[in-house]
């Protein structure tokens, strides 16, 4: 990646029970006191990012498109660059952070804003369950059931 990639940003403030917010404000901050150009774009609705990231990366030009979120909005962000140039990057935000942890991604806003801007960009694998892209993981049956569960306790 490079700093003259135009940037665009996904932000979940409502992931992680409020630390999307957070997250995506320490970000902001370094994203200004570098001086780096960006557009961000906030979902206000489950199932949004896929869209916002697609006008990012089409009507926008933006080469890199992030999300500030957990494991649903990096689904769902990913999903939306299907068919696009543009390189996805992941800010955790999340209650649960699992595709973070398993690309070792620290939760650092400095760490994460430097390799935004110089990181060395890599594949990862993907897979689709019916129309919903997975990227870490996919689990069915008592899994589901599991999150189904969680999910609703919140």
């Amino acid at each position: 990646m490079t700093a003259a990639m135009k940037i665009g940003v996904v932000v979940n403030a409502s992931a992680g029970g409020g630390k999307g917010a957070r997250v995506w404000n320490r970000v902001e901050g370094e994203l200004k006191r570098r001086g780096v150009e960006y557009r961000a774009v906030r979902t206000s609705a489950p199932k949004e990012a896929a869209e916002l990231a697609r006008r990012l990366a089409h009507d926008d030009g933006c080469g890199i498109v992030a999300c500030v979120g957990g494991d649903g909005t990096a689904g769902e962000t990913a999903h939306g660059l299907i068919g696009t140039d543009a390189v996805f990057a992941y800010v955790p935000a999340g209650s649960g952070n699992d595709f973070a942890r398993s690309l070792r991604l620290g939760a650092d806003p400095a760490r994460a804003v430097e390799t935004l801007l110089h990181g060395k960009v890599r594949r990862i694998d993907a897979g689709f369950a019916g129309e919903r892209l997975f990227l870490n993981s996919f689990g069915a049956g008592f899994d589901g059931e599991v999150v189904r569960r969680a999910n609703g306790s919140l």
